[in-house]
């Protein structure tokens, strides 16, 4: 009021705390606005809820459901899939997991609708699930696809308060949990706050992450502030090394070398200033790397507790990054033996006529059978290796193939052009056994010979292998001359 300004009472709500709802309607009518009782929304977000119970997370389900609709699920890829997972699913619950601890029936319902989601299920449907799931959240070096599980991320989020308590001096925030809890905000082991409340459930899990082990107690340092102190390409504060040497050709072509974090951080995001602008190739690689770890900047802990709560699955993830992500999915299936050949189909339960493969019919669909000793198999590799000029070993499995990509003496650009003509020959070699077994061709022996135009390296596999190195090598190509132009400077 001694500012000037009214009250607009038509979007004015009163509500009573420890008075009868009565006097509450009472006191509206006299005022000239509209009673309410607790719980209500604000933003979105329910005020005065209990967020231990399941109703108070309804809202959030539901905006689950709407985003997980049928229809993108049947018209996307599983790499589609995936994307849609990791970079909006994943944040979908940003608000809620940043303020509120979910409960454990919350995140088994929110990992169930995922999980679905992944594998193509509908809600109503009951179908193979070919992996764990924890095995899918875990990272690549776990052997996982780097999802990243909503536990994690919720604790990751309320964990940030923590970072915000020091390293934010003056905000009114932090004034008032200073009044109410103490200089330390009630970050204490062991903790008498409690778990009441919305910071006490913060501080619970904070207590929790470093009574456990899982969070160091001493992970969070103050170094950046308010940024007007800490060089924003210079000094090491976001990842393990200076932003200069990461991104060597962003720092040539920002305006201000010296510039401050402060001085790109606006009101609504990062906000930089480029000599050119960005058109495409390594700059605009770069920029979009830099974003990423700008904006997953604080999901590092969420990686690190991944890390140590889901169990480790022991071998590392061969993801190509010339491929397309639904191949990528798919060479991560074949090397975890989740495919769905005969032979897993029939292991799992499922009624065949037989077990054999439909492609030659000599012996049982497995993976190794499949991709290493099928007859049509064998000529493609024999293929592949005089297209190359090089002479190709007999592959035990898929696994033995990648060592034999990794133990050649060769340049760091001749291996990754391997590894995409390999990934490409395994696709080509499951959708032409798809095919077969969905009649859009026939096998050899029901033929007589194989149909060469479908499958066979000339001209299918140049094709597709073509794309992706051709892409590959423009790139490399864009790296070099960065190096150049460094060692130039």
């Amino acid at each position: 009021m001694a500012s000037g300004l009214q009250l607009n009472l038509h979007k004015s709500r009163l509500i009573g705390i420890g008075v009868k709802y009565d006097q509450v309607v009472q006191m509206a009518t006299t005022i000239g606005c509209d009673s309410e009782v607790l719980p209500f929304k604000y933003l979105r977000l329910p005020v005065g809820a209990n967020m231990g119970r399941m109703a108070a997370w309804d809202m959030l389900l539901d905006r689950f459901h709407t985003r997980l609709s049928k229809w993108k699920m049947k018209m996307l890829s599983i790499g589609g899939r995936l994307t849609l997972l990791k970079y909006v699913l994943g944040s979908l619950g940003t608000y809620y997991f940043s303020l509120f601890k979910m409960p454990g029936i919350v995140h088994q319902r929110m990992e169930t609708l995922r999980a679905k989601f992944f594998w193509g299920i509908d809600e109503n449907e009951r179908k193979i699930h070919w992996t764990k799931w924890d095995l899918v959240l875990n990272g690549l070096d776990n052997g996982g696809l780097a999802v990243g599980s909503l536990h994690a991320f919720n604790q990751a989020l309320l964990y940030k308060w923590r970072w915000r308590f020091l390293s934010e001096d003056s905000g009114l925030w932090k004034r008032v949990i200073i009044s109410c809890h103490g200089v330390n905000g009630g970050f204490s082991l062991p903790s008498r706050l409690g778990s009441g409340g919305v910071w006490g459930g913060v501080v619970a899990v904070v207590d929790r992450l470093h009574s456990t082990g899982i969070v160091p107690l001493n992970v969070i340092r103050r170094q950046v502030r308010n940024g007007e102190d800490t060089s924003f390409w210079h000094h090491v504060w976001c990842g393990e090394n200076t932003l200069a040497s990461v991104f060597p050709r962003l720092y040539r072509l920002a305006v201000n070398g010296q510039a401050m974090v402060a001085d790109y951080r606006g009101e609504d995001g990062w906000c930089f200033n480029w000599c050119v602008p960005v058109r495409g190739g390594v700059m605009l690689e770069q920029l979009e790397h830099l974003g990423l770890l700008l904006a997953n900047f604080h999901r590092e802990v969420r990686i690190h507790i991944d890390s140590v709560s889901l169990p480790s699955y022991g071998v590392p993830v061969r993801w190509i990054k010339y491929l397309p992500k639904k191949v990528n999915t798919f060479l991560w299936r074949v090397q975890q033996d989740r495919i769905s050949t005969r032979w897993a189909l029939a292991t799992r339960g499922i009624a065949l006529d037989s077990i054999l493969c439909l492609v030659c019919d000599s012996a049982p669909e497995r993976v190794v059978h499949l991709f290493c000793s099928c007859p049509t198999a064998s000529a493609l590799w024999d293929k592949l290796g005089r297209w190359c000029q090089m002479s190709l070993p007999v592959f035990v499995d898929v696994e033995d193939m990648w060592s034999w990509i990794d133990n050649l003496p060769r340049t760091r650009v001749h291996k990754p052009l391997l590894e995409v003509l390999f990934g490409c020959l395994l696709w080509v070699i499951w959708t032409y056994r798809n095919a077969v077994v969905f009649g859009d061709v026939r096998s050899a022996t029901s033929t007589g010979k194989r149909e060469e135009k479908y499958i066979l390296a000339p001209p299918r596999l140049q094709n597709i292998s073509f794309t992706q190195a051709n892409t590959q090598a423009k790139q490399e190509l864009d790296k070099s001359e960065s190096q150049l132009s460094s060692l130039k400077l």
